[in-house]
């Protein structure tokens, strides 16, 4: 019972937000917002229940091998009459794909799917779907109004009272048992998957993944606090058990918690430094703090589990700019504005390194591009480049 993280992942200079590129053959098609279990389409959820969220992805570059890179976030926002496009972002999921696995030869086009458990107060939201294209570096997104109505709470299913003979089959086969109780998770049914997996819990405490795969169920359930004892079960028995320190990392980013998240995604980047997630994530959280000699290692250690991690590569040029540093971070920014399909996020940050060293023409010509591409550029930032440039 796996799933796919990996992080929402901001790469602004932070004065201008983004929106997506214009300029990309990149296409979502047959999105789909759905319960488990279930084939209609809803609008409407508790929170804390978790939902299936499916599209078709089209268009995206492919390396030599026929290989694709994308990436495909979830956001809600809520409305903002503050912000420039009126919509505040107050929530982000994990990553439902990430894979470059070979796609059969031809038109390239995939289906992505994943679920999200959306973690806010009670309202109406936008539910934003984004898809991001590594390798051309574009990005589409598409959005759908949901509302999110106050949960039902009901408590934990108790671990006694088995029948006899259900429990003694669980102990005589506990992998058979586990098994069933994967696919009834996938298949969306959570009741059920829970007590099977509870019923192994009775005689084997310890088995692999169990305590894991509850953790996970009670989180979905809404249950946090019961879902972290489980996460901390799965840890007593694997202390590098990646799922389980990643997961404890998001609650405690979820709640505030900045320390005991770097903790935890500390522990999970020294035991598996070949994932990107855990080693970005702290970089995040550093940019976020201004640490930005922190953030510039955190990335730079998720540039070694994925050297083509462009994400990371403009979150180290934006700690570099912020940190004073604008030759180092108008080296990166030049060399990532040198793809003909860069996102604007790119020309935008480039524009502004160049206007802080003094270019004003090439900051012209950049900030430009950003705001043909989509890129909501400050009228008056556009108005002060064209004061300096005549």
């Amino acid at each position: 019972m796996t799933k796919s993280k990996i992080l929402f992942r901001s790469a602004l200079l932070a004065i201008l937000a983004l929106s997506s590129c214009t300029r990309n053959k990149l296409q979502i098609t047959n999105f789909e917002v759905q319960k488990p279990g279930s084939n209609d389409q809803i609008n409407s959820i508790q929170v804390g229940e978790h939902i299936l969220i499916s599209c078709r992805v089209s268009g995206m570059k492919l390396t030599k091998n026929n290989r694709p890179d994308l990436q495909a976030d979830v956001l809600l926002l809520k409305e903002d009459k503050t912000k420039p496009d009126g919509w505040a972002i107050v929530w982000s999921a994990y990553t439902l794909y990430q894979n470059d696995a070979p796609l059969p030869q031809g038109t390239p086009a995939l289906r992505i799917d994943g679920d999200v458990i959306p973690s806010v107060e009670p309202g109406a939201y936008k539910l934003r779907f984004v898809v991001r294209d590594q390798i051309a570096m574009t990005k589409r997104q598409v959005d759908k109004n949901i509302r999110l109505e106050r949960t039902v709470v009901t408590p934990p299913p108790s671990f006694a009272n088995y029948p006899e003979t259900t429990a003694a089959e669980a102990a005589a086969n506990p992998g058979t048992t586990f098994d069933k109780a994967v696919a009834l998770y996938r298949s969306g049914d959570l009741n059920n998957a829970l007590e099977l997996f509870q019923l192994i819990a009775v005689t084997e405490p310890s088995y692999p993944e169990l305590n894991h795969n509850i953790g996970l169920i009670l989180l979905k359930q809404g249950h946090t606090s019961a879902g972290v004892d489980f996460f901390n079960r799965e840890l007593n028995r694997d202390p590098n058990h990646y799922g389980a320190l990643t997961r404890l990392g998001d609650i405690r980013l979820q709640t505030g918690d900045q320390a005991g998240a770097l903790a935890y995604y500390q522990k999970a980047a020294n035991a598996h430094p070949h994932v990107v997630y855990p080693s970005f994530k702290i970089g995040e959280i550093n940019l976020q703090q201004k640490k930005y000699d922190d953030a510039i290692r955190a990335f730079n250690a998720a540039l070694q589990a994925d050297p083509n991690d462009q994400w990371s590569q403009i979150n180290i040029g934006t700690a570099y700019y912020r940190k004073g540093d604008n030759g180092a971070a108008l080296k990166i920014f030049e060399l990532l504005a040198g793809n003909p399909s860069a996102q604007p996020v790119v020309h935008l940050n480039f524009s502004l390194a160049l206007y802080k060293s003094g270019d004003y023409a090439r900051a012209k010509a950049e900030a430009t591009k950003a705001r043909d591409m989509g890129a909501p550029v400050d009228p008056a930032f556009l108005a002060i480049l064209e004061k300096a440039t005549t």
